[in-house]
């Protein structure tokens, strides 16, 4: 019925019905298929991205997790290392002895004062050491490099020096006056015990 409609219609007539048939048909594949998975592709893509950086952000962390386990496996090696500079409980009388051997051998008058280890509590312990040096500037300084040379480590908080009048004793007198005017130095340092 229709075409028989269509073909009484002139030529011009006719081809604009087809023409307006025709983009009717596209409009409707438009609209109801390219449009509908065009948006599908892009939700896709979309989802894609989204997946890609998280992907990306686990990767990141698993590296960054692998590299903190390695880091862990390195400190672990150098704890050996650091366990070497606390003085050990046991290790008390050593520690002065260590102390007045570098006094002896640098001809410096010294005084120990350290605070009672057994009060502190815990495994690692922080304790205050206080030596009082007298001699001449020179010994004094090369008794703080062999302080600072031991196997210990000592973190000096305070130190003061002072001029002492009086004779110097320990065979000091061979030296120049200025050099071995009498000082005396006052160290307050932290040491670390375990």
């Amino acid at each position: 019925m229709i075409l028989s409609k269509i073909k009484n219609l002139k030529t011009q007539n006719r081809m604009l019905i087809l023409l307006v048939f025709s983009l009717l048909i596209i409009l409707a594949v438009v609209y109801g298929v390219i449009l509908p998975k065009a948006k599908y592709i892009n939700n896709t893509c979309n989802q894609i991205t989204e997946r890609r950086k998280f992907l990306e952000e686990q990767y990141l962390k698993l590296k960054n997790i692998r590299e903190n386990k390695k880091d862990i496996d390195s400190i672990k090696n150098d704890l050996g290392k650091l366990d070497e500079v606390f003085v050990k409980h046991s290790e008390d009388l050593e520690f002065i002895q260590t102390l007045e051997a570098v006094a002896n051998k640098n001809n410096v008058e010294q005084i120990i004062s350290l605070e009672d280890i057994d009060e502190k509590l815990g495994e690692y312990k922080e304790i205050v050491l206080e030596i009082d040096l007298k001699s001449n500037f020179l010994n004094i300084m090369d008794y703080l490099i062999d302080l600072e040379i031991l196997k210990y480590y000592v973190n000096v908080k305070s130190l003061s020096i002072s001029g002492l009048r009086g004779p110097l004793t320990n065979n000091l007198s061979d030296e120049t006056p200025s050099v071995s005017s009498r000082v005396s130095c006052k160290i307050i340092a932290d040491t670390y015990w375990k």
